[in-house]
C-alpha cells in the first residue's frame, strides 16, 4: 500500500478500530486509512508529541491512544488532519512508550523505556487523575518494558528487554521501602485513626519516626515530644492515636501523651500533654506496650532491670493510673505483658511473655495456660475475628484459637506446621473482609481460609524480605504487613471458585534421549513404541498457574502398572525398568483447593517384548516345532513301514525258501528210510533228520509267525497259543479249557511282546505236559487296567522245585517276563497242582536285563 509519502519509513505497528479504519504507526508519522480508502496524515503539527510512533491502542470507550518516543497522547474523538488532533497529552517521563493495555478492572497501563505507569482513575468517568510508575526499584528486573499482556486471573505480565517476563498480580501485593518515604523498616505499629489515615511507626537505632500514607507514599516525621530521645524497645504497639484524637507513645522515659492535632506533622513541633513515669504510679519508666480499650481506658506493659516488670491501667474517668501487683489471676513469675486485645464482650485478654494468656472481666484477672491448651512462650498477638473467635500467635507453639471467649474455662485448638502452617513461630494476624485469617510467621505470611486450607505466600507473592511482624486491616480492606525489609499492602481478590487447573506434558525422556514433544505442551502425546531395552522412560508435565501462593500438586498413574492414582508436588515421574507391554501415563493438576484437571493429560505408549517373545517368532518356532514333529513322525513312520517291510520279507523267505528246504529234506529223508532196504543203522540216522528237519520246520513256524507284521494283534496270539495247547494237549490225553477276553481282541501288540508272551506260554504248557502228569488243564488270558495276565494251571502233582526257583524254564520264564516289564509267579503244592502266572505291563518302556546263561 503508497503511503503517500516516500519518507514514511518502516511500519512499526498496525491497529484496526471498531469503525473499520486501519491505522499505521510509522517513523515519520501516523497514518489512518479509512473504510472508503482515503489515506490520513497526523504529525507533531497535529499536535503529537513526536512523529515516530511506538504503539498504538484502542481502549474499550473506542480512545486512540498513540505511544511515542516522546511520550503518550489521546487523541480527539475525531481527529482532523488539518487541525490538532489529540486532546490530551501525559509525557509519562518523555520515553519511548512502547505498548498499552486496558486490563479487566479497567485500569490502563502503558509500557515504557522507564518502567510500566498505572493510570489513576479521576472523578469524571474515563478520566484520569494521575498516573503512578513502576520500576526497579519497585521490584522489576528491567525497566525498559516491550510487552503487555493480561492472564485469565487478571495479573499482568511485562515483557522486557534484558530482564525476562515478570508479573504484576492481580491486586496483588506492593512493597514499600525508603524509596516510598519511609525512614526506617523496622516497624513498631501500623495505626489507622478516626478519619481513616494509615501511619506507621519505626524506629532507627533511637530514632522514632510516624510516617504518613497519603495514598502513593509516605511522609515521615521524627518524634521528639519535650526532647525525649529514649523510646521502648517493644516492636509492636508503641504507640497510637485515640479515639479522642490524642497520641500515646511508649518511649524509655514513661508514657508519653499529646494533645490532637490537625496535620501530623505538626506533632513533631508539639509538647506533651503530659509523661506518665514512676511517680505517676507506673512500675518502671520503661514503657513496653501500650493499649486503649473500648472504654477509652490505657493499659500499659512496663519493663525494668530494677522495678521488674508491671501492668498498669489509666482510667480516663478520672486521670488516674492504677498498677497491678501480683494480683489474684496473674501469672506468679515475671509476667512482662506482650499483648493487649479486648474481645467482642468487651473483656480484656493479655498475653505474657511466659506463655500464658488472662483474661480481665468484672474486675478480676483470670490466668488460663496449659490446662485449657495454651501452651508455648511468648504471646506475640491476640486477635478477634468477625465471629468472635479468639486467636492468639505463640512462639514455638503455633496459632491458638478460642472459639467462645466468653466461656468461664474455655477450651483451645492448637494449629501447627502439622495442620500445614509453615512455621510454628507466629507474629502477627490479621482478617480480610471475606473472613480469612492472615497469619506472619517465621517463614512467610499464611492465609487461613474458613474451609481450614492454608496458603503459603512469600517474597515470591511480592512480600517484603523477612518475616512480618506486625499486621492491619484498613478501612478499604487492604491488609497491611510490617516486614523487617519494607511494608507490603495487598487487597485480596474475593473467593471465587476455581476453574479445572490445565495440565500439558512438556517431555518425554527415553532412557535419557528426549522424544519429540510441542515446545508447548501437549494434553495428548501421540502413540508410540519402544524396543524391550528403552524400558527407563521420564515424563515432565506443568500446570501454570498465575494465582498468588498457587501450589500445585499431581496426580499421576501408569495404566499397565499402577492400581491408583499417585500424588506428588514434583513436576516430574521416572520408571526405572518397565516390562515389555502396553501403557499409557495420566497426569493431572491439583490446586490448593483440591480441584483437579477437567481431563487428564496422556501418553500411550509399547514398550515391544524382545524378537525371541514376539508373537512372529513364538508363531514361526511354533511352525518349526510342528514341521519337525511332522517330519519325525513321517521319518518314523516310514522306518515302522520299512520295518514291516523287512519283516514280512523275512518272514516270506523263510517261509517259501527255508521252509521248503526243510520240508523237503523231511520228505527225502522219510524217501531214503523206505528205499533202505532195513538197514536199521541207516534208518535211525535218516529218522534222526527227518525229525530235526521237522524241530527245525517248527521253530521257523514260530519265528515267521513273530516276526510277521500281520499277526501282531491279540487275536493272532490267542489263536497261536489256542492251537499249540491243542495240538500238545490232545497228544496226551489231557483235558482243558481256554478262557480269553470277550473285547479287545483286535489290540495291538509288538512282534517282541507276543514272541516273549508266546515262548513263555510254550515253556508252561512244556511243564505241564512233562513234569505235572495232570489229567485237566486251564489256561487263562485277561486283560487288565493297564497291562495282560496269563495264567496256566493244572490239577497235577506239582512242582518239588518252584519253591527254589530251580529249573532253566523257570529261570527262562523269568528272564523273559523281565524283558517285557513284567513277572512271572509260581504257586505250586505236592499233589495241587501249579499255576503259572505271567503279568506284562502294556505301554511302559522296555527293560533289558541280562539273561541269566542256562548251565
Amino acid at each position: 500500500m503508497d503511503l503517500g509519502y516516500s519518507k514514511a519509513g518502516g511500519v512499526d505497528n498496525l491497529l484496526a478500530d471498531r469503525r473499520g479504519a486501519l491505522w499505521i504507526g510509522t517513523q515519520h508519522g501516523l497514518y489512518r486509512r479509512a473504510p472508503n480508502a482515503q489515506l490520513q496524515r497526523y504529525t507533531t503539527r497535529n499536535g503529537l508529541l513526536s512523529d515516530h510512533i511506538k504503539a498504538l491502542f484502542e481502549d474499550r470507550r473506542g480512545r486512540m491512544w498513540v505511544g511515542t518516543d516522546r511520550g503518550l497522547c489521546l487523541l480527539a474523538a475525531h481527529p482532523d488532519p488539518r487541525r490538532v488532533a489529540v486532546a490530551a497529552i501525559y509525557p509519562l517521563g518523555r520515553v519511548s512508550v512502547t505498548a498499552a493495555i486496558e486490563t479487566a478492572d479497567g485500569r490502563l497501563w502503558f509500557a515504557t523505556h522507564e518502567g510500566v505507569w498505572e493510570s489513576i482513575p479521576g472523578g469524571a468517568p474515563g478520566a484520569i487523575q494521575s498516573f503512578l510508575n513502576y520500576g526497579t526499584a519497585n521490584g522489576l528486573s528491567d525497566h525498559v518494558i516491550w510487552a503487555l499482556q493480561e492472564d485469565r486471573d487478571g495479573n499482568l505480565w511485562l515483557g522486557s528487554e534484558t530482564g525476562g517476563a515478570m508479573k504484576i498480580a492481580r491486586n496483588g501485593i506492593r512493597t514499600y521501602t525508603e524509596a516510598d518515604g519511609l525512614r526506617s523498616t523496622r516497624f513498631g505499629s501500623l495505626i489507622e485513626n478516626r478519619a481513616g489515615d494509615l501511619f506507621a511507626i519505626t524506629s532507627l537505632g533511637k530514632e522514632r519516626f510516624l510516617q504518613g500514607f497519603d495514598g502513593k507514599r509516605f511522609t515521615a516525621i521524627p518524634l521528639r515530644p519535650n526532647g525525649i530521645s529514649e523510646f521502648g524497645w517493644g516492636s509492636s504497639q508503641i504507640g497510637f492515636e485515640d479515639h479522642a484524637g490524642e497520641w500515646w507513645l511508649a518511649t524509655g522515659e514513661g508514657l508519653c501523651r499529646l494533645p490532637h492535632v490537625a496535620r501530623f506533622e505538626q506533632l513533631q513541633y508539639t509538647r506533651a500533654k503530659a509523661i506518665y513515669t514512676t511517680r505517676d504510679g507506673l512500675a518502671d519508666n520503661q514503657i513496653f506496650r501500650v493499649f486503649e480499650e473500648s472504654r477509652g481506658d490505657i493499659w500499659i506493659s512496663t519493663t525494668g532491670p530494677k522495678s521488674g516488670n508491671g501492668l498498669s491501667r489509666w482510667q480516663r474517668s478520672t486521670g488516674s493510673l492504677r498498677h497491678f501487683s501480683r494480683e489474684p489471676g496473674l501469672p506468679n513469675d515475671y509476667y512482662l505483658p506482650t499483648v493487649f486485645r479486648e474481645d467482642r464482650h468487651g473483656a480484656l485478654w493479655i498475653g505474657f511473655f511466659s506463655g500464658a494468656v488472662a483474661r480481665y472481666r468484672d474486675n478480676h484477672f483470670q490466668l488460663f495456660g496449659r490446662d485449657e491448651g495454651i501452651t508455648g512462650g511468648f504471646v506475640f498477638d491476640i486477635f478477634a475475628d468477625h465471629a468472635g473467635r479468639l486467636w492468639i500467635a505463640t512462639h514455638e507453639a503455633g496459632l491458638i484459637r478460642i472459639d467462645d471467649p466468653s466461656l468461664d474455662h474455655p477450651r483451645a485448638v492448637a494449629y501447627t506446621i502439622a495442620q500445614g502452617l509453615s512455621s510454628n513461630d507466629i507474629f502477627c494476624i490479621t482478617e480480610d473482609l471475606f473472613g480469612r485469617l492472615y497469619i506472619g510467621t517465621g517463614h512467610g505470611l499464611d492465609r487461613l481460609n474458613p474451609d481450614g486450607l492454608i496458603e503459603h505466600f512469600t517474597t515470591a507473592d511480592g512480600l517484603a524480605l523477612g518475616q512480618p511482624v506486625t499486621a492491619l486491616r484498613d478501612r478499604q480492606g487492604a491488609l497491611w504487613f510490617g516486614n523487617m525489609q519494607g511494608l507490603s499492602r495487598w487487597l485480596p481478590d474475593p473467593p471465587q471458585r476455581n476453574s479445572p487447573p490445565p495440565i500439558l506434558i512438556r517431555g518425554v525422556r527415553v532412557r535419557g534421549v528426549p522424544q519429540p514433544i510441542s515446545e508447548l505442551g501437549e494434553s495428548a502425546v501421540p502413540p508410540f513404541s519402544l524396543a524391550s531395552g528403552q524400558n527407563q522412560l521420564q515424563f515432565d508435565f506443568v500446570s501454570i498457574s498465575f494465582r498468588p501462593a498457587e501450589k500445585r500438586r499431581y496426580q499421576y498413574m501408569l495404566e499397565g502398572a499402577d492400581t491408583d492414582w499417585r500424588t506428588t508436588e514434583s513436576r516430574s515421574v521416572n520408571y526405572a525398568s518397565l516390562p515389555p507391554s502396553s501403557y499409557r501415563f495420566l497426569v493431572r493438576a491439583m490446586d490448593s483447593a483440591g480441584t483437579l484437571s477437567a481431563t487428564p493429560a496422556t501418553a500411550s505408549f509399547t514398550i515391544l517384548p524382545p524378537y525371541w517373545q514376539r508373537w512372529w517368532f513364538r508363531l514361526l518356532a511354533l511352525l518349526t516345532c510342528v514341521s519337525f514333529l511332522y517330519g519325525a513322525h513321517r521319518y518314523n513312520l516310514h522306518r515302522l513301514l520299512e520295518l514291516e517291510r523287512v519283516r514280512t520279507r523275512i518272514a516270506t523267505d523263510l517261509h517259501d525258501d527255508i521252509g521248503a528246504s526243510l520240508s523237503q529234506i523231511a520228505i527225502l529223508s522219510e524217501v531214503l528210510i523206505q528205499r533202505s532196504g532195513g538197514d536199521q543203522g541207516l534208518t535211525g540216522q535218516l529218522s534222526g533228520m527227518a525229525h530235526t528237519a521237522r524241530n527245525v520246520l517248527a521253530s521257523m513256524s514260530d519265528i515267521v509267525w513273530a516276526i510277521n507284521p500281520r499277526h501282531d494283534y491279540l487275536s493272532d496270539l490267542l489263536q497261536r497259543i489256542r492251537r499249540f495247547a491243542s495240538d500238545l494237549f490232545a497228544a496226551r490225553d489231557i483235558d482243558f479249557a481256554f478262557r480269553t477276553p470277550g473285547a479287545d481282541q483286535d489290540l495291538k501288540l509288538s512282534a517282541d511282546m507276543r514272541r516273549e508272551i508266546y515262548l513263555v506260554f510254550k515253556e508252561a504248557v512244556n511243564n505241564v505236559v512233562r513234569h505235572s502228569d495232570c489229567t485237566h488243564a486251564e489256561i487263562d488270558l485277561s486283560r487288565e487296567t493297564d497291562g495282560l495276565t496269563l495264567r496256566v494251571s493244572d490239577n497235577g502233582k506239582g512242582l518239588a522245585a518252584c519253591e527254589s526257583g530251580a529249573g532253566h524254564g523257570l529261570r527262562n520264564m523269568r528272564a523273559r517276563a523281565t524283558t517285557l516289564g513284567g513277572e512271572v509267579s509260581i504257586v505250586s503244592a505236592a499233589g495241587q497242582g501249579t499255576t503259572i502266572a505271567l503279568r506284562v505291563p502294556l505301554g511302559r518302556p522296555r527293560r533289558f536285563p541280562w539273561r541269566t546263561p542256562s548251565k
